[in-house]
């Protein structure tokens, strides 16, 4: 029989939906009520975790993102644009118990709020944005021979789309694209990511660069 306690989650929580990871935090997943609101505020006992001793939820990953972008922003993206279809997005909404408004068309003329940096936003960034991205980069960038790598980072809801102008990578970053806004919004923090991937990586150059609110570049010369 399946023994289910309760938990002490930290702020920073890394949770497997249906195999596929999330990472976010507990204030995000207690900021409405619903069913998560209570596993990961310790008022329900939570059950499944995977290899890595993270909760487990069996449920539909794809259709997972839009909840979690629910809880992150207050805003429901339209599954009709994304990779999602409407039911199964729906199921998940009726499900986890949350109520949220139907699909609504976001109007072109009506302004988007700037999300503000929080405490949160810098450990997520130094403490898992950094490493996973310098892995990914490590890995592409052969040092054997003279190249220069240009790296394209774009948004996707808030999951992060990574290309190389060289080789193809595997292009999923799962961190709120604003993460790395505010890590290149000003030249003291471009500075210290530019300081960040050049220690890390044998290179003899980085340069990044941040092209208006929808795209970052990262030039590496090895």
């Amino acid at each position: 029989m399946e023994t289910k306690v309760k938990r002490d989650f930290p702020e920073l929580i890394e949770i497997n939906v249906g195999g596929r990871i999330y990472t976010t935090t507990k204030t995000t997943l207690t900021t409405a009520p619903s069913m998560l609101s209570k596993m990961f505020s310790g008022e329900f006992k939570t059950g499944l975790v995977d290899s890595s001793g993270r909760p487990f939820i069996d449920r539909n990953p794809r259709a997972f993102f839009y909840v979690l972008e629910f809880l992150r922003t207050g805003q429901r993206i339209d599954t009709l644009k994304c990779d999602g279809t409407k039911e199964e997005v729906n199921n998940e909404f009726i499900y986890f118990g949350i109520n949220a408004p139907a699909d609504v068309e976001e109007s072109a003329a009506t302004p988007k709020k700037k999300r503000q940096k929080t405490v949160n936003d810098d450990t997520i960034r130094d403490q898992i944005f950094y490493p996973q991205l310098i892995k990914c980069l490590k890995k592409t960038c052969i040092v054997d021979y003279e190249q220069t790598y240009v790296f394209s980072l774009g948004c996707f809801g808030s999951r992060t789309m990574m290309e190389c102008n060289v080789t193809r990578i595997d292009g999923v970053i799962g961190y709120d694209f604003d993460i790395i806004l505010n890590s290149v919004s000003t030249n003291s923090e471009r500075e210290k990511f530019q300081s960040v991937l050049k220690e890390d990586i044998e290179c003899r150059d980085v340069k990044v660069m941040k092209k208006g609110h929808k795209l970052v570049k990262i030039v590496i010369t090895v």
